[in-house]
């Protein structure tokens, strides 16, 4: 028996249930998740970068389905002091000045583009009644870490100085980011507590990468034959830090690591991850170091589905339940 949650129905009230959630049976794949397994995946050594970015834009596509009636969706470029930073604003069909939430897309660092995850990004400001910004960050193996993390840095204190021309409310800001994103995101939030960018109400982790040399159960356990296999981690986490495992270790590179301390001024954080994903006891971990400094809002694994799983609104039942619920704990961060 599946134990689904009506998220729908349960945020319209007051938090009531443990930060520590499980949506689903354990130990069971969702049969769509276990379709979408049977697809092509390639090995990304074995793949052009051009192409294998190409691909992945088809596969989210795909998998994504239309794109939500919204008010607006545009491309801004912001300059930063490298660079004009390109941004798609999605505006939901409420007055504003309303609150802004940044997003930081996945792809292991090297795939992905700011406009392609257009399905995510409209239901998140129609659910949370809020301006979208995704961030269109430098990739690897072209330019490695540090520079994604920088141009998001930038990207986000260029923002703030724009609010008055974009419509937003710069006091209520937040962050959210899903796999490699998730880890940019997080990363923000670290520099958010040392003072390095202006202070945000909170983050909104999805099945995010936060240790790179990561040696946990779950990796082991769906090290291959679960769409994110380990030896394709470690062919991305080489494309992104360029200098070998020391650099692997800085905390901003795995904010996973980030010392107990360093937890309690942590910017409030929701985080999602999925049953079969190699990431999940990283997350979970990380989940548990927040909790334990008063920084968790709260922790949902759904138990049946794989890594990626919240882009496939055409797919899983999951996708569009992870949005409700990640737009509700954004709606609660912009009321603070």
């Amino acid at each position: 028996m599946r134990i689904l949650v009506n998220y729908s129905t349960i945020f319209r009230h007051p938090v009531m249930f443990s930060k520590f959630q499980s949506v689903g049976t354990f130990n069971r794949l969702h049969p769509s998740s276990a379709a979408l397994l049977k697809r092509p995946h390639p090995n990304p050594w074995e793949v052009p970068v051009a192409e294998l970015r190409r691909q992945f834009q088809r596969h989210l596509r795909d998998i994504s389905g239309p794109i939500p009636a919204i008010r607006a969706i545009e491309t801004i470029h912001i300059k930063t002091k490298t660079r004009a930073l390109p941004v798609t604003l999605y505006r939901p069909r409420v007055d504003g000045p309303l609150p802004l939430a940044i997003f930081l897309h996945g792809g292991g660092f090297v795939l992905g583009q700011h406009d392609q995850y257009s399905a995510l990004c409209a239901r998140v400001a129609n659910a949370a009644d809020c301006i979208v910004a995704s961030i269109g960050y430098s990739l690897s193996p072209e330019q490695p870490f540090p520079h994604a993390l920088e141009d998001c840095a930038q990207g986000y204190e260029q923002l703030l100085g724009e609010a008055d021309w974009l419509g937003f409310d710069p006091a209520r800001v937040a962050i959210f980011g899903d796999s490699a994103g998730g880890n940019l995101a997080a990363a923000l939030g670290l520099m958010a507590t040392q003072g390095t960018v202006p202070a945000l109400r909170g983050l909104w982790l999805i099945y995010p990468v936060l240790d790179i040399l990561a040696n946990t159960a779950s990796r082991k356990l769906f090290a291959k034959g679960y769409g994110l296999d380990e030896s394709h981690m470690r062919w991305y986490g080489q494309q992104y830090i360029s200098d070998g495992k020391a650099q692997a270790r800085e905390v901003l590179a795995s904010p996973g690591v980030m010392a107990a301390e360093t937890a309690l001024a942590f910017p409030k954080t929701f985080i999602q991850t999925a049953g079969f994903d190699p990431l999940k006891d990283e997350a979970r971990d990380f989940a548990k170091l927040l909790d334990q400094s008063g920084r968790l809002l709260g922790y949902t694994c759904f138990e049946e589905v794989t890594h990626g799983f919240v882009n496939a609104f055409d797919h899983l039942e999951e996708s569009h339940m992870a949005v409700d619920e990640g737009a509700r704990w954004l709606r609660h961060l912009f009321d603070c």
